[in-house]
């Protein structure tokens, strides 16, 4: 996977380390700058679907420094993929 962060390119290598269809997805980078886990699952509750998700980092050197600006991008491109899993859902995509 690349990504961009302060202009530059980043290139990250991720291992699926659980996976259980509409249920839950978990990550973890094999090779990169930022050792991290993450988790994303689903949950049917009454009305509706309960979404979480759950970050494990390391947060060392450069990363310290720009800690704030990295989770602010992090959230706002969250909240743009769950704006589109709730589209694709609602629309019976998924």
């Amino acid at each position: 996977m690349s990504g961009e962060l302060l202009g530059r390119q980043i290139s990250t290598v991720y291992e699926v380390i659980e996976y259980e269809p509409n249920q839950v997805a978990a990550w973890k980078t094999v090779s990169g700058p930022l050792p991290l886990t993450f988790r994303r699952s689903f949950e049917r509750v009454e009305g509706g679907t309960r979404f979480s998700i759950g970050y494990d980092v390391v947060v060392r050197g450069f990363f310290k420094l720009v800690m704030s600006l990295l989770a602010e991008t992090v959230k706002r491109q969250h909240e743009g993929d769950l704006r589109k899993v709730k589209e694709l859902m609602e629309t019976r995509a998924l």
